[in-house]
């Protein structure tokens, strides 16, 4: 499929953004934002605006020079709001300052670094095309990456482009690699959200119980006018992710993740096909369902037989996970799909360090991520 063309209106607001942000001529890297419609994600049935913020890292040489640079796309996690990772709400990490910082003591070169936004009505996006959500896979691989060669100097092809994601972005830019390797010629995973079998009913999830209450509170908010049903869900989904405890957490990951994978898009409150439905017998497995909820975010023996040739054309395929986490999914997850890759033969990079998907954010990018990025975009 090829990638679709920048269109007017897109490039206007970035001109228009980019003298707003005061860039003037000397060499000095700048942090700006833009926004363009995205027509993968019309029709969605949330509520979630075609219009997209995306914020860019263009490195200190791009205002005085006609270089053209590599790119590096980098997808937040689940309910992971854009700002904290150019504004110090993680661990202190500023991309600009990291970036900066990086360049001067020569660890790694210059490059454009991107930075969608990820966030909709249920919390976050699993970058998958789905009726509810939108399309994401469609968005991040082919609008937003022709809407970047359209108005900045990028080195346009594969071999130039990486992708890289944190939890659940990077479980998509895994998955994103995986399907285009036509358009991002490495991947780096950060602590990515892989699913093996029996993940999700490890954790109470997809479970006769779990699927009961989940249909209960699904029929109340389908009972309701279409308005009312949605808001009676942005309280729930705010109390679940306000709640300290991470049962509440893993509520609205759910539901999020349905939304991406098990999506019934004619339910407006709980717009998900769950693993258990109501029959006149009681509660009966929904295997279809069941088996959305697994592949989505697992069923790696199946993908790599399915994308394996796909996979050997990466220049760099990295999985990076934390060893001390309370979330079992991660560390486990990148152990076992890294020895699938190697039973097929993949090349890949498994990094285990100490620490979670949070406390160890800042050293993980600046000392792995993007000087190993940078290196292998810059590889002749």
């Amino acid at each position: 499929m090829p990638i679709r063309k920048c269109t007017a209106l897109p490039c206007m607001l970035v001109a228009a953004l980019w003298s707003l942000s005061g860039l003037g001529c000397s060499a000095r890297s700048r942090l700006i934002t833009a926004i363009l419609d995205a027509p993968a994600l019309r029709g969605n049935t949330i509520g979630l605006s075609s219009r997209q913020t995306v914020r860019l890292y263009l490195p200190p040489s791009y205002r005085v020079s006609q270089q053209r640079y590599p790119v590096l796309y980098f997808l937040p996690g689940y309910d992971d709001p854009l700002y904290i990772f150019t504004a110090g709400q993680l661990q202190g990490f500023r991309l600009r300052d990291a970036m900066d910082r990086l360049l001067a003591q020569g660890r790694i070169e210059e490059m454009i670094v991107v930075l969608p936004s990820s966030t909709t009505p249920l919390g976050g996006t699993f970058y998958s095309d789905s009726p509810v959500l939108g399309n994401w896979e469609e968005y991040v691989s082919r609008e937003l990456v022709a809407f970047v060669d359209g108005n900045f100097r990028t080195l346009a092809r594969p071999g130039a482009r990486a992708i890289a994601g944190t939890t659940a972005g990077g479980s998509g830019a895994l998955l994103l690699a995986m399907r285009h390797p036509d358009v991002f010629g490495a991947v780096y995973a950060l602590d990515p959200v892989l699913l093996y079998p029996g993940a999700l009913a490890e954790r109470g999830l997809c479970s006769k119980e779990e699927a009961g209450q989940f249909l209960t509170l699904q029929e109340a908010w389908s009972a309701l006018p279409e308005p009312q049903a949605r808001l009676q869900r942005t309280l729930y989904l705010q109390a679940s992710l306000g709640s300290s405890s991470e049962a509440e957490h893993l509520r609205a990951f759910f539901i999020a993740m349905g939304a991406a994978f098990s999506p019934d898009p004619g339910r407006p409150g709980m717009p998900i096909r769950l693993p258990y439905r109501r029959t006149p017998a009681g509660l009966t497995p929904d295997p279809s369902a069941q088996a959305a909820f697994d592949a989505g975010l697992g069923g790696w023996e199946e993908k790599v037989a399915r994308y394996g040739a796909n996979l050997r054309q990466l220049k760099l395929l990295a999985l990076d996970y934390g060893t001390d986490t309370g979330i079992r999914w991660l560390p486990e997850g990148s152990a076992r799909a890294a020895a699938i890759f190697s039973a097929a033969g993949i090349p890949h990079r498994l990094l285990a360090h100490a620490g979670d998907q949070e406390n160890q954010f800042r050293e993980r990018m600046e000392r792995f991520l993007l000087p190993i990025v940078s290196e292998v975009l810059h590889a002749q």
